[in-house]
């Protein structure tokens, strides 16, 4: 590496301060050179850099970045230390274009300030909370969608007590972690851009006092607590965030289910969110495992209305629950209310996912047994199961809420079934029929359901589309690769379903970003899919032709045979590509195409073909089959007008069977149909 430098030769010694950072770290003599010979014998030449007069360096810019971000985490790891340098920097939340409450109604104390010179840190680092009319908005809008995040807290009482005219902290209200946590889902709910951006201070704010939950003196703190952690769960899978303390010991909080005898019990919700959301994640459920299982001895959870109403039996003893409902075995209540459906399924597809992820080739013939029969129990369970279900639009005296969760719990149970099947679609035709007829209802039960009451869904959801649209997509390609020409029949029919279901899909995704990205993979996929479909087996020229950017490149693969073929093999733009087929088209007759596989990246935007063009000289009784491998790529966003429906084809490249190739050449020659341009050299 050539090296400049700093100093003229004859300055001797480098200025004090002008060593380069490397140097400055390791106090060392640092001659100045770029990279001076200290980076240059340590192998570092990269980090070789030096702050200009007047310029920081991209080290210390990083550095500061480093810096910073180590303060935020130190913060949140330390939430009890006394703010000081490490103090996590949050900005006052409520802008003046919020407004100040009009109200003379007494409201939750905000702590106004008496000094004028607090800063907007002080202000919100204080118990200090937002407008009462704020207050008000905030929790109205979370609590009509409450069922969908697993709030078992009984919303009436909760509501009441929240608006009562005391500061934050106080006994008679809610606990401070569970009001700044429904704060945050109502922000998120609430739909406004100049709430929304105060999610990072909302957050951060609920984090603090969720991780101080149980420290207090709070009557209800290890309920409200609970209730924290179960809203904070679904607020990160909801924004497609790693969650990484669902609820840290399931166990002990199963201990608060009788603490509130009017209240939803939370063994339901946190069974609900524990199952879920180990299939979502692809993680092992911290409590919903098949040990845990027989020492649940709780009943099925009841409609709200039912407590109220008493008709908890409290004398009734129940035993195994779970263990026996997950095995087929009678419980000793029915559980038939929409919380109970919920907390069922939500078990079957916990199973389901892990007898499916049991499942390992080459198992032993004992283990071969002993999974055949889990399977037709499963499968017997499942069915039963959703068969019992009751229809959404069934539901007696039905509310919002209940409508909302039992579509959820029939959504979750056909995916359970997509799930267990899964295993062996792709060699047994009733299995593969059976898991399209699931992942039908999976897509199909939104249309079913008056969508007044959907306005925002369960997160979760989102992962159960997406698994029911994939089975749909390997379908459409299956169906595909087996036919040459425009799609048939069935495959239109698939197509249409699925895109009608992405549309009513799409009406949730700007309340949650995993949904908007689970929308997006799913268009881009099945945008992708058909590009590379109609590119394989186009209806003519044209439309072939069409599919191309208008900088589109077309090349050939194997670098060794294009080396050697450079005149014959170069790199074309769209004119020259067209001017090649015309050229190919007068002395070959092509006798159809086959494809055998298409594979999609749509992160990479990317599509690999492979299949087999059928060729024949004019003049020859020989067909020759052209064995080759197409590398799609497709622009990118901003490179094309129309978003997802505008994307092409900006390269393609052609990993052609030589041998196939310099047949067809020689058989072109001999006829006198081809040139000496069609000839392979190897």
């Amino acid at each position: 590496m050539a090296s400049t430098s700093r100093q003229s030769l004859d300055s001797g010694k480098l200025p004090r301060g002008q060593a380069c950072f490397s140097c400055k770290r390791r106090k060392r003599k640092c001659d100045g050179n770029l990279p001076c010979s200290q980076c240059s014998h340590l192998n570092i030449e990269d980090d070789c850099e030096y702050a200009d007069r007047g310029k920081r360096s991209l080290t210390h810019i990083l550095q500061e970045d480093i810096n910073r971000l180590e303060n935020r985490i130190h913060y949140l790891e330390h939430p009890r230390e006394p703010t000081g340098e490490r103090a996590f920097p949050l900005h006052q939340p409520y802008h003046a274009s919020i407004g100040r409450s009009k109200s003379t109604t007494p409201g939750p104390s905000h702590h106004r300030s008496s000094s004028r010179s607090s800063t907007p840190t002080q202000l919100w680092m204080t118990p200090s909370e937002p407008p009462r009319d704020l207050i008000v908005q905030l929790i109205d809008g979370f609590l009509a969608y409450s069922s969908e995040f697993g709030f078992f807290v009984n919303c009436a009482r909760f509501r009441q007590s929240a608006l009562l005219p005391f500061p934050i902290g106080h006994h008679s209200r809610p606990s401070p972690a569970l009001l700044s946590v429904v704060y945050l889902w109502g922000l998120r709910l609430s739909g406004q851009p100049n709430l929304m951006t105060q999610e990072p201070t909302f957050l951060a704010r609920a984090l603090d006092l969720t991780s101080k939950g149980l420290s207090g003196n709070h009557p209800h703190k290890v309920m409200h607590t609970l209730q924290a952690e179960v809203l904070l769960s679904y607020f990160f899978f909801s924004s497609s965030r790693k969650i990484s303390y669902l609820c840290r010991d399931l166990a002990q909080f199963e201990l608060v289910s009788a603490l509130d005898p009017l209240g939803k019990s939370p063994s339901a919700g946190i069974i609900i969110l524990d199952s879920a959301f180990a299939v979502g994640l692809c993680e092992t459920p911290g409590f919903a495992h098949r040990e845990s299982l027989s020492v649940v001895d709780t009943p099925w959870p009841l409609e709200f209305e039912d407590y109220a109403e008493g008709l908890l039996a409290p004398n009734a003893r129940y035993s195994q629950t779970i263990h026996n409902f997950v095995n087929g075995v009678p419980t000793f209540d029915a559980g038939m209310s929409t919380v109970a459906m919920l907390a069922k399924a939500s078990l079957l597809w916990l199973q389901a996912d892990e007898l499916a992820r049991s499942w390992k080739p080459g198992m032993s013939s004992t283990a071969a047994a002993t999974f055949n029969n889990d399977f037709k129990r499963l499968d017997g369970v499942i069915e039963r199961f959703r068969e019992s279900l009751v229809p959404p639009n069934q539901i007696p005296r039905p509310t919002p809420a209940m409508t909302r969760t039992l579509v959820v719990a029939h959504s979750i149970a056909h995916s359970a079934m997509v799930r267990l099947l899964s295993l062996f679609a792709h060699t047994d035709m009733l299995a593969k029929r059976r898991r399209l007829a699931a992942a039908r209802l999976v897509l199909g039960i939104i249309a079913a359901v008056p969508l007044r009451h959907f306005r925002y869904v369960n997160p979760i959801m989102g992962t159960v589309w997406a698994s029911a649209c994939g089975v749909f997509l390997e379908e459409i390609q299956a169906l595909n690769a087996l036919h040459r020409g425009p799609p048939r029949e069935e495959e239109l029919n698939l197509r249409t379903f699925l895109s009608r279901a992405v549309v009513s899909i799409s009406a949730f995704e700007m309340t949650f970003p995993s949904l908007r990205f689970v929308t997006t993979i799913m268009t881009l996929y099945a945008k992708l899919l058909s590009l590379s479909q109609t590119f394989a087996s186009p209806p003519d020229l044209h439309t072939f032709l069409a599919l191309r950017s208008p900088d589109a490149r077309h090349c050939w693969g194997h670098n060794y045979l294009v080396s050697k073929n450079s005149t014959s093999l170069g790199s074309l733009d769209n004119a020259a590509f067209e001017a090649h087929l015309h050229s190919a088209g007068k002395w070959l007759d092509a006798l159809g195409g086959e494809v055998t596989d298409i594979m999609i990246d749509e992160h990479k935007r990317k599509a690999v073909l492979r299949m087999s063009y059928f060729l024949k000289a004019k003049g020859s009784d020989e067909t020759v089959e052209n064995d080759l491998i197409w590398v799609l790529k497709f622009t990118d966003e901003g490179e094309v007008e129309g978003g997802v429906d505008g994307i092409l084809i900006k390269e393609s490249i052609e990993f052609i069977d030589a041998a196939a190739r310099a047949r067809v050449g020689v058989l072109g020659e001999m006829h006198g149909e081809a040139g000496p341009a069609y000839r392979i050299n190897f």
